[in-house]
């Protein structure tokens, strides 16, 4: 889920994905309070 208000940085996505393609992670999540 995404939101057009830039509430959630979309250059994380790939990062992400490449969890689930690895099988490291079932469901991956992000959150805007999340320290970098």
């Amino acid at each position: 889920m995404g939101d057009g208000d830039n509430t959630y940085d979309f250059t994380n996505i790939p990062g992400l994905l490449e969890l689930l393609k690895r099988g490291e992670a079932d469901l991956v999540m992000g959150a805007d309070s999340m320290e970098k």
